[in-house]
């Protein structure tokens, strides 16, 4: 009846209007009630009175410009403020959304994953730095009195927006690097599922939220209808890399270069499984690329036509940056 509370958790969502949010309130929907919270405002304790879980969304990149966060941006006053309100407020949980990429791409990277391996993101990847700094002060927030902080770290999501995968430039007909580690995509809803499941059930600490296993880069070419890749000398293949990328920081170059991907035990025994494989994640949220339009010839010849503008502007770039600089010294 109206005006009656709710017999099962009510959980305060931040981020409700975004794709994710939607689809986590549509998983908690029936077992759980979900007030939408925004920042706005400074009455956040008020608000949170009488939640028994405060979900926040934040970092998870909706779109490729949050993962050129500047130096303003790195800042994680939002999650230290909404940490302190759920401490006057009284709650005992909250979750926080952070990303693979804590634990870095790094050659001596176990495959998989485990949520023991260590947080030491990449140098020069501003999202990564601000994900672990979130980890931080949820466990901080957890140790300061008998709460718990669960803190999900998704692989490269699909189906939300652009984000990290579409910066990684999955499926694109170019090798970045000789050996290419293998890749994960997770479906945004076995992202939403496994935010439902911690926002309702006594989970504490760090999980990996992944698909089953990981796929070698040529399955992902195959799917996108994109050619075997074409091998093009380091030089060219850097250069067609920052064209690609443009503003994505040199630090997420790293992540096309060595292993981490993530295992999944830790939350499957919670009572989670995903949906999707990276394979199923892919199509269902890809529509047909281009390259799938394009005959096989036609495919070849766009390739090695763009590594041959490389080729040829490197020289020219050079000449324009020196002229640049000898302007700059003498004015």
């Amino acid at each position: 009846m109206p005006g009656q509370p709710h017999p099962g958790p009510v959980v305060a969502l931040t981020g409700s209007g975004g794709e994710l949010g939607r689809r986590v309130a549509e998983v908690l929907a029936g077992t759980a009630e979900v007030r939408a919270l925004d920042l706005e405002g400074t009455d956040l304790t008020e608000r949170l009175r009488g939640t028994t879980c405060l979900v926040h969304l934040d970092p998870e990149p909706p779109e490729r410009p949050a993962l050129t966060l500047d130096g303003a941006r790195i800042e994680t006053g939002d999650v230290r403020r909404l940490l302190g309100a759920a401490s006057d407020a009284g709650l005992e949980a909250v979750v926080l959304l952070s990303s693979a990429v804590v634990h870095g791409a790094w050659p001596d990277n176990p495959v998989p994953l485990t949520e023991s391996a260590p947080v030491r993101p990449v140098p020069g990847f501003p999202f990564a730095a601000r994900c672990a700094e979130v980890e931080r002060l949820a466990a901080s927030w957890a140790d300061e009195g008998s709460r718990r902080a669960v803190v999900l770290r998704p692989a490269p999501v699909v189906g939300a927006g652009p984000g990290l995968a579409a910066a990684l430039r999955l499926g694109w007909p170019v090798r970045w690097v000789e050996d290419e580690p293998p890749v994960q995509l997770l479906h945004v809803d076995d992202l939403a599922a496994a935010v439902a499941l911690a926002a309702t059930e006594p989970l504490d600490g760090p999980y990996g939220v992944a698909p089953d296993g990981w796929v070698d880069p040529a399955a992902v070419r195959a799917l996108a209808g994109s050619p075997p890749a074409v091998p093009v000398p380091g030089r060219v293949r850097a250069a067609l890399t920052r064209r690609s990328l443009g503003d994505v920081p040199a630090g997420i170059l790293a992540h096309a270069a060595a292993p981490w991907v993530l295992a999944n035990d830790r939350l499957r025994a919670a009572g989670w499984a995903p949906s999707s494989t990276t394979e199923e994640a892919y199509v269902a949220t890809h529509a047909g690329a281009p390259w799938s339009r394009i005959s096989p010839r036609r495919r070849q010849d766009l390739i090695l036509g763009a590594a041959a503008t490389a080729v040829v502007g490197l020289p020219v770039a050079a000449a324009a940056a020196a002229r640049r600089r000898r302007r700059r010294r003498w004015g």
